[in-house]
């Protein structure tokens, strides 16, 4: 779980891991109505003003893809994927409401060139991730279909419950019924509580993630904190 810091001096357009609120906050250089723009005319603009090209560079990118429909840019590919995300989530609550769109704005703001017409399921841990950058960016509710893929996800990962983990916690009564379904026994509170319990014991650490014993509550607590703190580190763009 590698983090998206930055050092200060590196241009955030031309870093294919470039965190997400790092590239948001670049495009405000650009102007409020950067984000409608089509996809050749902001390559253009950010290739002129952060890429040291000149007018006559952008224009000729310009008149290269009206010709030919293939895009001139330096702008890489992942970069060019995530700005494509940041204008969803800022336009529509599409990424709140479909899951394959929820889905592939997830592979692409974990690092992923997206592959379309592809399922590309997500960890549980990308899913907390992509929650929190959406989040952010336009907070919104959630609908069902989106909050079925995260349990999914959570009880493919083993998770007992999702519930300490904010950014997953909606997708728990989910993830409850598929694991019921799988062993045929209903949640323990008792367990649930003391999972969660030791995960906020963890948190207030503030530690490393340290070894623990093979038992269900301090591995599951362990598990959330992991993925807890892969969601948070991206907030922490400073």
């Amino acid at each position: 779980m590698a983090g998206l810091k930055m050092a200060a001096d590196t241009n955030p357009f031309y870093t294919p891991t470039a965190n997400p609120l790092v590239l948001l906050e670049a495009l405000k250089k650009l102007g409020i109505g950067a984000l409608a723009w089509t996809p050749e005319t902001l390559m253009a603009a950010i290739d002129q003003k952060f890429g040291g090209w000149s007018k006559a560079q952008a224009d000729d990118a310009l008149e290269h893809f009206h010709h030919t429909g293939t895009l001139k840019t330096n702008v890489p590919q992942l970069v060019r994927e995530k700005l494509y995300a940041i204008r969803v989530i800022s336009t529509s609550n599409s990424a709140q409401t479909e899951w394959h769109i929820f889905e592939k704005i997830g592979g692409v703001f974990n690092d992923r060139v997206a592959q379309f017409g592809t399922v590309e399921p997500l960890s549980a841990a990308e899913c907390a991730r992509t929650v929190a950058l959406i989040e952010e960016m336009r907070p919104d509710t959630y609908e069902n279909e989106v909050k079925i893929y995260i349990a999914a996800s959570c009880h493919v990962d083993g998770l007992y419950t999702a519930a300490p983990v904010k950014w997953l916690a909606m997708a728990e009564p989910y993830l409850q019924q598929m694991n019921f379904e799988t062993t045929g026994e209903h949640v323990d509170p008792q367990v649930k509580d003391a999972i969660g319990a030791e995960f906020a014991k963890y948190k207030a650490n503030k530690g490393t993630l340290r070894e623990v014993e093979e038992e269900l509550v301090p591995v599951q607590a362990t598990k959330l904190l992991a993925i807890d703190e892969y969601a948070e580190e991206v907030l922490r763009i400073a």
